[in-house]
């Protein structure tokens, strides 16, 4: 994609767009992150077990000073395997911390993600494509620049955890001793440098994310194809409401006939009314305004339907009734009025025949 392409991605990602990242396994992530938190748990568990360890180790020392010298072949296997069952006890606090704290590590960055297409094998991987433009850009550059900071903060912290107890463990010639500072070294140089890992981590993540977002930005033309993807083609569409406006409204002529009266404007509203003697109120079967009321007009003439001219109640009627509604509590004595009026008319028509 050219530059001219990529400055035109101007729009906030979609959901759609931000789902499509995560199923391709573009989730803002730092590994930095992840090991800070292993130091720090690793830290947080030799403070609480520290002094177990300590003991332990240094009587596994102490055994194996003993026994050694005169060991045989078949002693020094059984002592090997004391020892080494020994250490995982000792150990196993750390082993047993580690993997909650690189889950929970893992869900506050990502969430539950999982990416089977990762897992696949890329045979383009083992012989890449080369090039200096993937040497010598802009974000190479950062990652350069970020890494040599982290390098510099790094080697603070681990300078200020060992500087306090270096000259100590130098000059010290007591095993107990020289192994309890030691565990405390390795105690300050597990939260010094994972609490600035920790730091550099977290800002690492933050500035992932914003990459991230700004990877996933699209063009106006991507928003609007993916919203017509998912609505439809808006042509497509029109057409399907143009064909369902015709058949309602043939649908609606094809019941003028069998209204009891058409109340008309005269000439800009018609509105088709039917009464039966088993329904709560009249309904109205058709209305329209202008050439839909004069066709309404037309139909009902033509099949011998009533045609009052009552302006003031069209224009009620048409505004307040909706197709296949009954009308209004507010205008039942309007209409019983005008059906009354209709039947007595219809009557005196008939008895005149």
């Amino acid at each position: 994609m050219s530059d001219q392409d990529k400055e035109q991605k101007t729009e906030d990602p979609t959901e759609k767009r931000r789902q499509k990242g995560r199923e391709d396994g573009k989730v803002p992530r730092s590994p930095d992150l992840t090991f800070a938190v292993l130091l720090l748990t690793c830290g947080g568990l030799a403070i609480l077990f520290g002094d177990g360890v300590r003991t332990r180790f240094l009587s596994i020392l102490y055994a194996c000073a003993e026994s050694l010298p005169s060991a045989t072949d078949h002693d020094a296997i059984l002592l090997a395997s004391a020892t080494a069952e020994s250490s995982l006890r000792a150990l196993l606090p750390f082993f047993l911390g580690f993997v909650p704290a690189a889950l929970v590590s893992s869900f506050f960055q990502t969430g539950l993600h999982y990416v089977p297409a990762k897992l696949r094998p890329r045979p383009e991987k083992l012989a890449p494509t080369v090039s200096i433009s993937k040497f010598v850009n802009g974000r190479s550059l950062i990652e350069t620049l970020t890494s040599l900071l982290k390098f510099v903060f790094l080697a603070i912290a681990f300078h200020l955890a060992v500087s306090p107890t270096i000259g100590e463990l130098m000059v010290t010639h007591s095993l107990p001793v020289l192994v309890a500072e030691a565990g405390r070294l390795i105690v300050r140089l597990l939260l010094f440098v994972g609490g600035t890992l920790l730091a550099l981590g977290l800002l690492d993540y933050l500035l992932k994310v914003r990459q991230n977002e700004k990877d996933l930005k699209m063009t106006k033309e991507e928003v609007k194809q993916e919203n017509k993807d998912a609505m439809g083609d808006p042509e497509v569409r029109g057409r399907i409401k143009r064909k369902q406006r015709e058949v309602a409204l043939t649908r609606m002529m094809e019941a003028v006939p069998d209204a009891s009266v058409v109340v008309t404007n005269p000439t800009h509203y018609a509105v088709a009314l039917k009464y039966e003697a088993s329904a709560n109120a009249p309904r109205c079967v058709a209305k329209g305004r202008d050439l839909i009321a004069l066709r309404i007009r037309e139909i009902a003439r033509e099949s011998g339907v009533p045609v009052v001219e009552d302006p003031p109640l069209a224009r009620a009627l048409h505004g307040a009734v909706e197709v296949g509604d009954e009308i209004p509590p507010t205008l039942y004595q309007a209409v019983a009025e005008l059906l009354a009026a209709v039947m007595r008319t219809r009557g005196r028509v008939g008895a005149h025949r």
